[in-house]
């Protein structure tokens, strides 16, 4: 049976605080599992299961004569409340594909990361830091859309469990951090 996944892709500029039990914060040492996804499902959304997830951060000033420095806190977090499987769909399969969205998402916060510490910033530093966040979650998406589409939504077992290796892979040249 092919699954359909849909996959919301819901990033914000910075985050309002949200209550944390209704989050989970990305770690290499605990995996999502279906009690994660507490939220109802959508019948109409024509998917198995939906995972709902964000890149937050919040950031610091300091000034130093015509430095700007700027100091960076960031999470990669699954929304509990409105990510959603349907009961008949729960499975390891269908939970490794959702899990791989959540480990690509957590690559790309780790380029975040990499891409604040590198950047030099100006007065302007908002909008700089716009353009760096904006960059990294059109390219983030592009290899989301690149996922759905090479697994076909988890319907191709093989392609999946390429992906899944792929995206460890690139973990471990990148480590945490942030």
């Amino acid at each position: 049976m092919q699954f359909l996944n849909l996959t919301i892709l819901f990033m914000l500029w910075v985050s309002p605080t949200v209550d944390d039990t209704r989050i989970v914060k990305w770690k290499e040492d605990r995996p999502l599992t279906w009690a994660d996804f507490k939220g109802g499902p959508d019948y109409r959304a024509g998917a198995g299961s939906v995972i709902v997830w964000d890149t937050r951060y919040n950031y610091r000033v300091e000034r130093r004569d015509t430095s700007y420095i700027l100091t960076f806190t960031l999470d990669n977090v699954m929304y509990t409340d409105i990510s959603w499987v349907m009961r008949d769909q729960m499975g390891d399969y269908l939970l490794g594909h959702e899990q791989t969205h959540f480990d690509i998402n957590e690559l790309f916060t780790r380029k975040l990361a990499a891409a604040f510490k590198d950047a030099v910033f100006t007065s302007n530093y908002k909008a700089e830091m716009d353009t760096i966040f904006r960059q990294n979650r059109a390219d983030c998406g592009a290899m989301e859309s690149k996922y759905d589409k090479e697994t076909s939504h988890a319907g191709n077992h093989n392609m999946q469990y390429r992906w899944q290796l792929f995206v460890f892979l690139e973990l471990q040249k990148l480590p945490k951090n942030y």
